[in-house]
């Protein structure tokens, strides 16, 4: 394979929790491949969906069973979604690589490959209501005054002053800041710009000339290797954890960025630029100014 890490080149120690070692003797590494080489070559996907795609078929092949797409049954997939919810995966990550699992499969039957799994029987699962963690600007605050990492507080901050996706953090690099400014592509392959504080740029900067970072990837492992997602999201909770907050998961930034400049009197369309969402929907989704405060409304307005 030419355009896209191949399951045969690979760097493990991303999926190392999967106990994973390639095999080219299954040929669903090489059907996998192919489908992967032509979504990043031919569709040009993002990094961030291909990732997403790697991620769920590898879940798919692991936790399946399946060694060959042309054996793949209902059976094998009843196993995998099983599998997924038995490890604590919610259901709306479960329905999202499903996604990626039968876009795939009808990508192999458009070029010919026959596949037993029937799709009328590939449900969707009902979803829970989507968590909805806030932080305000206080408690942030308090989190980052007990921060005895530099790691955790840098991550912190910067999530809370952009409003940056913890993938648009994970590959920061030393290339996409300008002073405060910092000048990525975003969900959807979509330019975008967004501004920290200097208090965050002068920390960001101590930061890359304690650990020596003068190009590339901005955070970096004892080995010198680019750190994952995962890792960072571990540092980020384990802080928030020690302050008493046991729910915290990276986006909780996002939503609490948007709520925090909403207070400020940012309108709705200011904050939809502010987040680089594309519609005002998913932009209201985020605003959470009036949590915990119905109960007043109520009493103001139906007395």
């Amino acid at each position: 394979m030419n355009g896209y890490n191949s399951f045969n080149n690979v760097q493990l120690e991303q999926y190392d929790h999967l106990k994973m070692r390639v095999s080219r003797k299954k040929p669903i590494y090489k059907q996998v491949n192919s489908y992967l080489d032509f979504c990043a070559n031919v569709r040009q996907m993002s990094r961030m969906t291909m990732h997403a795609k790697e991620c769920a078929l590898r879940y798919l092949i692991v936790e399946s069973g399946c060694q060959d797409l042309q054996e793949l049954t209902n059976d094998m997939f009843d196993k995998f979604v099983k599998a997924e919810l038995d490890r604590g995966v919610s259901t709306r990550t479960v329905n999202g690589r499903t996604a990626h699992i039968v876009a795939m499969i009808r990508y192999f039957r458009e070029m010919d490959l026959m596949i037993p799994l029937r799709l009328p029987l590939v449900f969707k699962l009902k979803e829970m209501p989507p968590r909805r963690v806030c932080y305000t600007k206080e408690q942030v605050n308090r989190v980052l005054k007990k921060c005895n990492s530099d790691l955790a507080w840098c991550l912190i901050k910067l999530a809370f002053d952009t409003g940056m996706r913890i993938s648009e953090i994970t590959n920061l690099s030393v290339e996409q800041i300008f002073g405060r400014r910092i000048h990525f592509i975003g969900k959807g392959t979509k330019e975008r710009e967004v501004y920290m504080t200097s208090e965050c740029m002068e920390r960001l900067k101590e930061y890359r000339v304690k650990h020596g970072i003068e190009s590339g990837r901005i955070w970096l492992n004892d080995w010198g290797y680019p750190m994952s997602s995962d890792t960072l999201r571990r540092v980020m909770k384990d802080a928030f954890k020690k302050c008493g907050y046991d729910n915290f998961y990276p986006h909780a930034l996002r939503h609490s960025f948007g709520s925090d400049i909403q207070r400020q009197g940012a309108d709705v369309m200011e904050i939809k630029e502010m987040m680089g969402h594309s519609n005002v929907a998913t932009t209201q989704r985020y605003l959470h100014s009036l949590d915990g405060q119905l109960a007043t409304l109520f009493n103001t307005y139906k007395r």
